[in-house]
């Protein structure tokens, strides 16, 4: 194995589900055109979406483990693909069914037979706060759940803060276990659509951090970092270089409108940089982002966790922990916390 640094923990991987895999576990049911479409390509139909240097790793458990020998990583932690949109399911029952089966599925083929070294986030129907919530406990409790997976927003007008979602972050706060935030370019409303930009790279460029601005508003302005103090969060796959500048103008935002026309029911007994700067809330960087030494200086050197985004295009595999150790610019001891010990603290492993 590759070492650059003492300990690599990748805080935000990928697995690629597809439909037959799914099924295997007991799912029956449709999802949306794009996700459908998704689920049914194989390695001949991904192009450059996934990485072809990693296309055997996306189905066989060996392989994926030389590609993390190869890069340097310790241990993964993972989340799913064409799933990451799940709240996009018109039938509520598919989508229920889609999660207990992809939770069982990544269990039984990557995270048992992978020796310790790949783990998964629960993946949770939000159509169904409910069954969300029993989802989470189980995957946390049967099949080792590090994570609870949710998307920034589901549609019809649902956002995180809304009292429905309690019951899910009272259990994993109850467990320790984090909310881990991740978008994807497929989304429901409020959304930025790719017909609306001119090219794929300007619509790339700002969808996850605008899905991540709005999680993060509504979770904290809508207060649920206040209700659940010990529940830990983590902002996954848009960078880190936004995030001061944006957690600042949280503060502005809720100093300078919330006299004007935001009522008490929205009222917080702290600043919401006071909850995002806490050390519940963690953010994950990418390897080559410049001035990142500035950035985890911002945000605290115990809160920032590295990702590598594998095997998707847009990766830097098999360089990206070499890159953060050699260009990233951080002290070594703060370098130690962001490849690794940060995440190990995280997620409890």
């Amino acid at each position: 194995m590759m070492h650059y640094v003492a300990e690599a923990i990748d805080a935000d991987g990928h697995v690629v589900e597809t439909r037959r895999a799914l099924e295997a576990y007991g799912w029956r049911g449709k999802a949306t055109g794009l996700i459908d479409e998704m689920l049914s390509w194989d390695r001949e139909d991904w192009g450059d979406w996934i990485r072809t240097t990693a296309a055997r790793a996306t189905v066989d458990v060996d392989a994926r483990l030389e590609d993390q020998d190869r890069e340097g990583i310790d241990h993964s932690v993972n989340y799913p693909t064409p799933l990451l949109g799940i709240s996009d399911f018109p039938d509520t029952g598919s989508a229920i069914s889609a999660c207990s089966a992809y939770n069982d599925w990544f269990h039984a083929v990557w995270h048992q037979p992978s020796r310790g070294r790949m783990t998964g986030a629960a993946l949770v129907p939000l159509r169904d706060a409910a069954a969300a919530a029993r989802e989470a406990e189980r995957a946390i409790n049967e099949l080792g759940a590090v994570a609870v997976l949710v998307q920034p927003y589901v549609g019809d007008d649902i956002h995180l803060c809304d009292a429905q979602f309690d019951s899910l972050w009272a259990v994993c706060e109850r467990y320790g276990k984090p909310v881990a935030i991740h978008g994807s370019r497929h989304t429901c409303p409020p959304k930025l659509v790719a017909h609306n930009f001119r090219n794929a790279a300007r619509f790339y460029a700002i969808s996850h951090p605008f899905q991540q601005q709005v999680a993060m508003g509504d979770l904290v302005l809508g207060g649920v970092m206040e209700r659940y103090p010990r529940l830990k969060l983590v902002f996954l796959e848009s960078g880190v270089g936004w995030m001061p500048h944006y957690i600042d103008r949280l503060d502005e935002a809720y100093h300078t409108v919330r006299v004007d026309w935001i009522n008490q029911e929205w009222a917080l007994r702290a600043k919401p940089s006071e909850y995002l700067l806490s050390g519940n809330c963690y953010f994950s960087c990418e390897p080559d982002e410049p001035h990142l030494g500035f950035y985890v200086r911002c945000l605290g050197e115990n809160q920032v966790v590295y990702a590598s985004d594998y095997p998707h295009f847009d990766a830097k595999c098999p360089d990206s922990v070499r890159i953060l150790v050699e260009h990233g610019g951080l002290p070594a001891q703060t370098l130690m916390k962001v490849a690794g010990g940060n995440a190990r603290r995280l997620y409890a492993l």
